[in-house]
């Protein structure tokens, strides 16, 4: 697949998948729990027969349903929270020290001798260049350059990739969005490129790029990659599809999916009061908690025991 928007578009599909199979597994998860709080009674009686819980199997799994979602959520935060942080710290560390049209486009300049240029921002994207890269380009090279940018500040890429790096990581059931997430990015660049030469030439930003891979900035944002070399030399871009990933993914999904309808439907208008679980599960924890913390000492107190 060539085009980034078509990725794009599949990943969001696979993801949708994924995300209404989730909802549903929570939805019948849910439906099955009770949270009114059981007679004194009635808890009084759970405890003395704690070791046989009146919880069938099937009430059990649909409960367990829920857990790929709050693994999802979990996951998800982590994933948006690293990335904000991140987004926060490279905000945090630029020094821009003025503005300059580029053929229309204000470009924010970085106090950075090094030849660096990116576009940043989820919600308001804005273009950098730093003084470097503006005393090493000439006139057309830096209108290549920028122009690059601006293609991905009009597409949002910097936002698209948030979305689909943080979809990658909280649906971890489905492995294709991973590779798709990777090489989203690189049909990105490739596109930012064509929207560059269609303005100034494949030869002005070859040139450009050449003149980042050049310079002594080894950590330049613009770099040279094999496959965007070619593809400026007119080679088209060869990647296949990881059909067996997105079986597989899929076949996931749907199984999750599948997993809640039978669910829901066996366990019917059953419900299961999670109270009185929760009492059970907390006297099993209260006897086994501490054999595991005898079993720990001694562990621990072998090689003190140990003749030597």
């Amino acid at each position: 697949m060539a085009s980034a928007r078509g990725l794009y578009r599949l990943g969001l599909t696979v993801a949708g998948l994924g995300a209404a199979a989730l909802i549903l597994a929570g939805w019948v998860s849910l439906g099955a729990v009770n949270l009114s709080p059981p007679p004194l009674g009635v808890l009084i009686a759970a405890c003395e027969r704690f070791l046989s819980p009146d919880v069938s199997p099937r009430a059990l799994f649909t409960l367990s349903l829920a857990t790929p979602g709050l693994a999802a959520i979990a996951l998800g935060s982590r994933s948006l929270l690293r990335e904000l942080r991140a987004q926060r710290r490279l905000a945090a560390r630029l020094e821009v020290t003025g503005k300059v049209d580029v053929d229309g486009s204000e470009v924010l300049v970085l106090d950075d001798h090094r030849a660096r240029a990116f576009c940043a921002g989820y919600l308001r994207p804005r273009i950098y260049v730093s003084s470097g890269a503006l005393a090493l380009l000439s006139r057309s090279e830096l209108g290549a350059v920028v122009a690059h940018e601006r293609h991905h500040r009009a597409r949002r890429d910097p936002l698209r990739l948030l979305a689909f790096r943080t979809l990658s990581e909280s649906l971890f059931f489905l492995p294709v969005l991973r590779r798709l997430a990777d090489r989203y990015r690189v049909l990105a660049e490739m596109a930012a490129d064509e929207a560059a030469a269609r303005e100034w030439g494949r030869r002005k930003l070859a040139s450009a790029l050449l003149a980042f891979g050049e310079s002594s900035a080894p950590q330049a944002a613009v770099g040279i990659a094999p496959e965007r070399v070619d593809h400026l030399l007119g080679q088209p871009a060869r990647w296949e599809l990881p059909l067996a990933l997105l079986v597989g993914s899929l076949l996931a999904a749907l199984a999750l999916g599948a997993a809640a309808l039978a669910a829901g439907g066996a366990l019917g208008t059953a419900t299961v009061n999670l109270p009185l679980l929760l009492t059970q599960s907390c006297m099993v924890a209260m006897v086994i908690l501490p054999v595991f913390l005898a079993v720990g000492a001694l562990l621990a107190a072998r090689p003190m025991l140990s003749p030597r």
